[in-house]
């Protein structure tokens, strides 16, 4: 079992000797196997131990033997308690789910903040095949075939080659201590359903299923490499990145064979999930302004694209212009401003460049997005006063444009919407002696 655990190592470059690993150690026989065989390999390692507080006395004594593992073998050890009953339900997640963000959350804080390398998991190749039939009952596309990976980012699975008989059995020749999570053994879970009563029921008549999903799961993750290729591909033709934001050309999606699937891999890495796709592709026909939501960024469907924007990064919306100012950046704005005194000066003639009179502004200015009701008098229309909604609907301005639309505000007035018109009260005029733009 040593050589079968160093070749996976060295096979698909888990990590170097002498580079320090992080274990997730629960003190069940998989993780407990797991410190044995990096002990055995003489590895850097130390043991990271979570007490969910889901099973009372148990995890208190799952604790306890971690700890007195850890210091009779002189391996560093970390240890946390956390509520995770508490986190299921602020979040209205399930228990499992509250489990794993907690989980990995901290072992990476850990990683990180201690220098380890990868974190290690004693996921074996039994879980990989629960978990592809589980991902087939609740609904996969081509990605759920493949199981669990032996590497992904900072997180690696040394005992994926290994079955559960595997384990077991190099456990008792090797006389090793551990604890028994009897949750494990409760129906009311999904993955223990399918441990428990689905794959002994197929193996009555199947007996080697495992054996043949551990072959099929092995080819599928080459079908999947060569078909993810071809998504990379396709997303770098259909994406378009401008500053913040994604935009995919509609007609180029709709020329697409398999628009579904395709529109799919190219949304799934912003968080949109499957159910949405058939009515995002419903909108391609419909008026502009339907918006979609995942849970980190916002798809419009604008006339001729969908626009992505990640609503997670906070923006400034208000900023203070000094009157010595020459330049003010915000997260989506950049203005450079200039003073000029010359009578001779000419306005430019491009609407993203806005000329007032200096001495009809009052400092400090705020440069801040415009809200609803905010009104102005726009120049050129006899003095009229509209409302900058209105305004920015006559001018056909997109919704996500408008969204990033600031304006300039003088004291309680409006002196222009930045980049698109500027207000009648601070036009240049014949008068004017000093200019702000």
């Amino acid at each position: 079992m040593v050589e079968k655990f160093l070749a996976l190592i060295k096979s698909q470059s888990l990590f170097n000797k002498g580079e320090p690993i992080l274990l997730a150690v629960s003190g069940g026989i998989d993780s407990m196997v797991m410190t044995h065989l990096f002990t055995r390999c003489n590895f850097r390692f130390a043991i990271a131990h979570i007490n969910f507080h889901l099973r009372n006395q148990d995890s208190i004594d799952d604790e306890a033997f971690i700890v007195q593992h850890s210091e009779l073998l002189s391996i560093p050890h970390f240890k946390i308690k956390v509520d995770t009953g508490e986190r299921a339900t602020e979040k209205g997640i399930s228990i499992q789910i509250a489990a794993r963000e907690l989980r990995y959350a901290w072992l990476e804080k850990i990683r990180k903040e201690h220098g380890y390398h990868f974190i290690a998991t004693a996921h074996h190749s039994d879980d990989s095949v629960e978990t592809v039939l589980l991902n087939i009952f609740r609904g996969t596309g081509l990605s759920g075939l493949g199981g669990i990976q032996a590497k992904r980012g900072k997180v690696i699975r040394p005992l994926l080659p290994f079955t559960k008989r595997e384990i077991e059995a190099y456990a008792k020749e090797n006389n090793l201590s551990f604890r028994t999570d009897k949750s494990n053994l409760e129906i009311e879970y999904d993955r223990n359903k399918i441990r428990l009563k689905i794959i002994p029921a197929i193996e009555q008549f199947y007996p080697v299923i495992k054996q043949t999903l551990r072959d099929n799961i092995f080819n599928w993750q080459d079908a999947i490499s060569i078909y993810q290729q071809q998504i990379d591909l396709l997303r770098n033709r259909l994406i378009d990145k401008r500053d913040d934001e994604i935009y995919i050309t509609i007609s180029k999606i709709q020329n697409q064979k398999a628009t579904g699937t395709v529109l799919f891999e190219i949304l799934r890495p912003y968080g949109f999930r499957s159910e949405q796709i058939a009515p995002i592709i419903a909108s391609f026909n419909s008026i502009s302004g339907k918006v979609f939501y995942s849970k980190t960024h916002r798809l419009l469907k604008d006339r001729k694209h969908l626009i992505i924007t990640d609503i997670t990064i906070p923006y400034s919306s208000e900023e203070l212009i000094m009157e010595q100012d020459t330049e003010v950046t915000t997260a989506l704005i950049q203005l450079k401003i200039q003073t000029i005194f010359n009578s001779d000066f000419k306005i430019p003639m491009d609407d993203s460049i806005s000329c007032l009179d200096y001495d009809k502004l009052e400092f400090p200015l705020l440069l801040r997005r415009w809200n609803k009701g905010d009104y102005f008098y726009p120049l050129g229309m006899n003095g009229k006063k509209k409302k900058i909604s209105d305004f920015l609907i006559n001018k056909k301005i997109p919704i996500h444009q408008k969204e990033q639309t600031f304006v300039i505000v003088s004291g309680e007035k409006m002196a222009c919407i930045v980049g698109i018109r500027i207000d009648e009260r601070f036009k240049v005029t014949n008068d004017s002696k000093k200019f702000w733009v």
